[in-house]
């Protein structure tokens, strides 16, 4: 059965939110803004404690359909979670942070395509800084999707062959969300790789509720690939320096997966406070199809708005 177009949206946004975005490759307007100020320190430790939700107890609709193994994971998921109510927050925010954010995807990890949860709090507790909840869990799972046809459209960069080898799952499994995030993500690092930062990928999908399969179609969209400008290191240790440089050879292709795997790995001998998001700029030259790059860990102090460099 074909899709609505507002169908469509719905399940782009599920399942390409993740991938379509490169927070990497966003340009930084204000090197400012991404500074920790002195001021909002203060600030924030004048902030009222936000109020920690716990979830003493779990219990299911009679009856529900599923399956005990994936009652046991969403309680293992639920158990991970950190909920808490901020203040001048509705305090049920956290219900529809359960719903969507764990109980939704939990489903959709298991097949269950077209799920929709509803969790109902019963307060058994009430401090300061503490509700404790208990939770009743209704679902409306519909039918197990499994993986149907899945194919490529519109890439010339890499072979079908580069592009399979990033696929996550096969025809017939369980048609697993986290697995085709994983798999947009796996393709967009392979793009990265050779400097098409401005890559997207929109999953188009065909769902035959007789046959409870979904069709994959991955279009993707490679817009131009990007060569290394200019490139200012600031802050960073020589030995470091000089690594970091061998990765940015002005007039190469920009492989920003590699950049992103030595900001990660060596994190630990970057000051204290800096990160990827934090400290590393890049600007596109959309012309001449060249990036140029500042990494910068100097720290800073920033008083009423202003930020110097120590």
């Amino acid at each position: 059965m074909a899709y609505t177009f507002a169908v469509a949206r719905e399940i782009y946004l599920r399942l390409s939110a993740a991938a379509l975005f490169v927070s990497l490759m966003t340009p930084c307007l204000s090197q400012a803004t991404s500074q920790e100020c002195d001021g909002a320190s203060q600030r924030l430790k004048d902030t009222p404690r936000p109020i920690k939700v716990i979830i003493a107890s779990v219990e299911f609709q009679d009856g529900d359909g599923l399956p005990e193994e994936l009652h046991a994971q969403i309680k293992r998921d639920i158990a991970k979670q950190d909920f808490r109510v901020g203040p001048g927050t509705p305090d049920m925010d956290w219900v529809n942070e359960l719903d969507g954010a764990v109980l939704l995807d939990a489903l959709q990890k298991a097949g269950y395509f077209k799920a929709q949860p509803y969790t109902t709090p019963y307060l058994i507790r009430a401090e300061a800084h503490r509700l404790q909840y208990a939770v009743r869990i209704d679902v409306e799972s519909g039918p197990q999707y499994r993986v149907g046809k899945i194919e490529f459209a519109d890439f010339t960069a890499f072979t079908e062959e580069d592009l399979w080898k990033q696929v996550q799952l096969a025809t017939g499994e369980v048609f697993d969300v986290g697995k085709i995030r994983d798999t947009l993500n796996s393709i967009l690092r392979l793009y990265q790789a050779k400097g098409y930062i401005d890559l997207t990928i929109e999953p188009q999908m065909e769902i035959d509720d007789e046959k409870h399969q979904i069709a994959l179609v991955l279009k993707v969209s490679e817009e131009a690939q990007y060569r290394v400008g200019t490139v200012e290191i600031l802050g960073v240790e020589e030995k470091m320096k000089k690594r970091l440089a061998a990765l940015l050879e002005p007039g190469e292709i920009f492989d920003a997966a590699a950049l992103t795997r030595f900001m990660k790995e060596n994190a630990s001998l970057l000051p204290e406070g800096a990160s990827l998001e934090r400290n590393l700029y890049v600007r596109r030259d959309t012309q001449d199809r060249m990036v140029d790059i500042t990494v910068d860990v100097r720290p800073k102090v920033c008083s009423e708005g202003a930020t110097q460099d120590l």
